[in-house]
């Protein structure tokens, strides 16, 4: 089972990590990504007395915040929700382990990827040296 970018925008974790337990055959296996809390850039956000980027979102109906897409939309013209799901729980990484070990899930690999706003060589550099603040994170686990 596979969740790319998928965790951040659920209102229940507790409920869709349990039913990924609940599905999963003995032996199986589920793999997710999803933005990171602890980022570089959200703490350069939040150091500047901003929203984190990845949020969680503020407001329903508007932006609030900035985020890379929202400079490509008019966001009057066009919802909110139009432009990005709404993102109600965001993880950082030992949060994003733990969740999993509370479910009884084996955690098999825990990755990353991406150091905004560095270039890509240096980007992956720093993801081998400080996996606790890249931009995404990534967990595989198993069900026992």
């Amino acid at each position: 089972m596979t969740a790319d970018q998928v965790i951040e925008h659920m209102v229940d974790l507790d409920n869709f990590i349990s039913e990924i337990y609940r599905i999963l055959k003995p032996g199986g296996y589920a793999v997710m990504c999803t933005e990171n809390l602890a980022s570089v850039h959200n703490i350069f956000a939040l150091l500047c007395g901003n929203q984190p980027y990845s949020g969680p979102t503020v407001s329903q109906k508007y932006v609030i915040g900035h985020h890379p897409v929202h400079s490509i939309y008019d966001v009057k013209k066009i919802s909110y929700e139009a432009i990005i799901p709404q993102h109600t729980r965001v993880l950082a990484y030992k949060a994003f382990k733990k969740i999993f070990e509370i479910y009884k899930f084996k955690i098999e690999n825990m990755f990353n990827v991406g150091y905004f706003p560095f270039p890509n060589m240096f980007s992956k550099l720093l993801c081998k040296i400080d996996k606790w603040h890249t931009s995404f994170i990534g967990i595989k686990v198993k069900k026992l």
